[in-house]
Formats: structure tokens, C-alpha cells, sequence
């Protein structure tokens, strides 16, 4: 719900125990992999406004990741 006033699309969130089998590529069964495609639960979100640099691919800096403050 929180990434519907971000994005239309839900990215595909892993929980660290689910990503050695997303990665596998071993795994030709897509509903294995469909299984992990479900909404990352809201209160596990931290959503934080950052910088339209974030789109250029010209701008490489830690600073992207910087919380832009609301005043």
C-alpha cells in the first residue's frame, strides 16, 4: 500500500532467506518463483524522499541515498 503512492508497479521485495533460491538458476519452475511476488508487508517499509539525481545515470554518489529533509 505504502509503494502504491510511489510507483503503479510493486518492485519484487526478497526477504534475505528468500534470495539464494530467487538467484538459482537451477529453478525452471516459475511458480516456485511466483510465490515470492506477494507485497512486502508495510510496517517492514521505510520510505524516504530522495533527490531527482536519483534518475541520471550522469550522477554516481552516496549522496543519492541521502533523506531530503521536509520542512
Amino acid at each position: 500500500k505504502e509503494m502504491e503512492a510511489i510507483h503503479k508497479r510493486m518492485p519484487v521485495i526478497l526477504h534475505p532467506n528468500d534470495e539464494a533460491i530467487w538467484l538459482d538458476p537451477s529453478i525452471t519452475d516459475a511458480g516456485i518463483l511466483y510465490d515470492f511476488m506477494r507485497p512486502y508487508p508495510n510496517d517492514m517499509l521505510l520510505l524516504n524522499e530522495v533527490s531527482q539525481e536519483i534518475n541520471s545515470v550522469k550522477v554516481d554518489s552516496a549522496r543519492l541515498m541521502t533523506r531530503l529533509r521536509k520542512d
